[in-house]
């Protein structure tokens, strides 16, 4: 037992630790410190039709919020302390991938971007599925956070297709644009349901 509530401890430093660089790292690409570019500039090179609104990009405000008060929590709770390491875990995984997915992205090394953004977003999607038989509001950060780098993703894909030079082949880019949505939308579905997340399914929408 000393050696489980050790490893918790640590873990819990851990998660809070790599949240933090994680916080602090996307605020530095706001303002341009990585490669003299900020984070907008590069989505604006590599312009097509399904880069999301310049007002949805304000969802990060309600998901670092609500990984903070989360990243609080697991230092006060003692309630299920496998489950939550677990958590803590992949939690920490997330958040240096989505650090390290920030330095690529401001390098315009996008190919290693989506690399990274693959990575983040199969760690949020089994923290989903570990907690999808918990609470509502221990579900809700990560199910939001998870809703958001699915569409994300597949805005990472589409850019990814442009910097390579993706014309489309037999179909326009407004076709292309319709199709991703389409199978977005049916990949969000099915994911939320099999997880019971609705605040998953409330991000994408």
């Amino acid at each position: 037992m000393p050696v489980q509530k050790n490893n918790t401890f640590i873990l819990k430093i851990i998660a809070a630790a790599t949240f933090v660089i994680m916080i602090a790292a996307n605020i530095m690409a706001t303002f341009g410190v990585f490669n003299n570019t900020p984070t907008a500039q590069v989505s604006d090179a590599y312009p097509n039709l399904f880069a999301p609104a310049a007002g949805t990009f304000a969802i990060w405000g309600v998901i670092y919020t609500l990984l903070g008060i989360f990243t609080i929590y697991q230092f006060i709770t003692v309630k299920k302390p496998e489950l939550l390491d677990k958590v803590r875990t992949l939690f920490a995984v997330s958040s240096i991938a989505n650090t390290l997915w920030i330095v690529s992205w401001s390098y315009y090394l996008i190919g290693l971007a989506l690399v990274l953004m693959i990575i983040l977003l199969i760690s949020l999607g089994s923290i989903s599925s570990t907690l999808k038989d918990e609470g509502f509001f221990l579900r809700l950060p990560f199910g939001i956070y998870f809703g958001w780098i699915t569409i994300a993703t597949i805005a990472n894909v589409t850019t990814f297709l442009v910097s390579i030079g993706f014309d489309g082949f037999l179909f326009s880019e407004s076709t292309w644009t319709i199709i991703v949505l389409v199978l977005g939308t049916i990949i969000a579905s099915i994911t939320a349901l099999r997880n019971k997340d609705f605040p998953y399914m409330l991000a994408v929408i």
